[in-house]
This record gives C-alpha cells, sequence and structure tokens, in this order.
C-alpha cells in the first residue's frame, strides 16, 4: 500500500533547514540538470552613462554595440536587461530598443 503522505508546509525557509535545502538543491541538479542551465541566457546589466554625456546616444550606442557582440557567443538565446525602478531613462531606452531584444537571438541587428 502507498504511503500516505501529510501536505508539506509552505513557509519561508531559515538556517535550520539549510541542510534540507541543500540536499534538495542537490537532488535537482543531478536527477533534472536541464531545468537549471543558464548558458543560454545573456544579462545585460550595471550600464552606466555619466552625466555629462547623456541624452546623445551613448547609452543606445552601447546597447546597439552589445547585443551586436552578444550574436558571437554561441548558443545564447536570450537576453535581458535590467534596470531599477527609479532608472527611468533607462527603462524608456530598453523599451525603445523592444524589438531588438524580442527577435530571435540570430536575427539581432540593431
Amino acid at each position: 500500500m502507498p504511503e500516505i503522505v501529510q501536505p508539506a508546509e509552505i513557509r519561508i525557509l531559515t538556517a535550520a533547514d539549510g541542510s534540507a535545502w541543500w540536499a534538495l538543491r542537490l537532488e535537482a541538479l543531478e536527477s533534472q540538470p536541464e531545468a537549471f542551465t543558464v548558458r543560454h541566457k545573456g544579462q545585460i546589466w550595471g550600464v552606466y552613462v555619466t552625466a555629462r554625456v547623456r541624452r546623445t546616444g551613448v547609452g543606445r550606442a552601447v546597447l546597439r554595440f552589445l547585443l551586436a557582440h552578444a550574436v558571437k557567443f554561441e548558443g545564447i538565446e536570450q537576453i535581458a536587461v535590467s534596470a531599477a525602478t527609479t532608472q527611468v531613462a533607462a527603462i524608456a531606452l530598453y523599451q525603445s530598443l523592444s524589438t531588438c531584444f524580442q527577435k530571435s537571438y540570430r536575427q539581432i541587428a540593431c
């Protein structure tokens, strides 16, 4: 007869859960490694343009350069950008280039 499993307690982990979490994480990595592979993802973050050259197209040029360079890396399928919600200009720039980011990876050419 199958074992009856009680519903799991869902809660925030604490330091006391560390060993159990680590054992579960290793089990997951060993049994389902494809679920944790991020080699196909690129990340653009920490882009900064000094105040004296803002609004001159430098940020856009940097992003276009990065995207053009990214196609040289075999296996990259996604490129994500991130910015703090307070960085309105950066968000507007990323949104203006959204079609570049939404194209399939090998077609990026903005």
